[in-house]
C-alpha cells in the first residue's frame, strides 16, 4: 500500500460472504484484509469520473441535494489537500 492518507472502516459481512472472501484470500496467498483491500482498489481504479458522476446524480435524493455552505468548504478544502 502506498504511504498516502489512508481512510479505515469497519465493515460488517454475512458469516457465508466473510467466509467464501476467506477461501478466495487463501487461494491467492493474501490475508482476508489485503484481499478485500486490493478487490475495492482495483474496482475504484476501473471507475472514471464521468462513472462516479453518473452514480451521484442516479441516487434520488442525495445526488441531486445541493451541498451546503460547509460541506462545499470541506469538500473543496479536501480537494487541495
Amino acid at each position: 500500500m502506498s504511504t498516502a492518507t489512508l481512510k479505515r472502516k469497519l465493515i460488517d459481512l454475512p458469516e457465508e460472504t466473510f467466509r467464501n472472501l476467506s477461501i478466495m484470500a487463501a487461494a491467492e496467498g493474501k490475508s482476508l484484509k489485503a484481499y478485500i483491500e486490493s478487490l475495492l482498489i482495483s474496482e475504484a481504479k476501473l471507475m472514471s469520473d464521468e462513472d462516479i458522476y453518473r452514480q451521484l446524480v442516479s441516487n434520488e435524493p442525495e445526488g441531486k441535494v445541493k451541498a451546503s455552505a460547509e460541506e462545499q468548504q470541506a469538500f473543496e478544502k479536501w480537494l487541495e489537500a
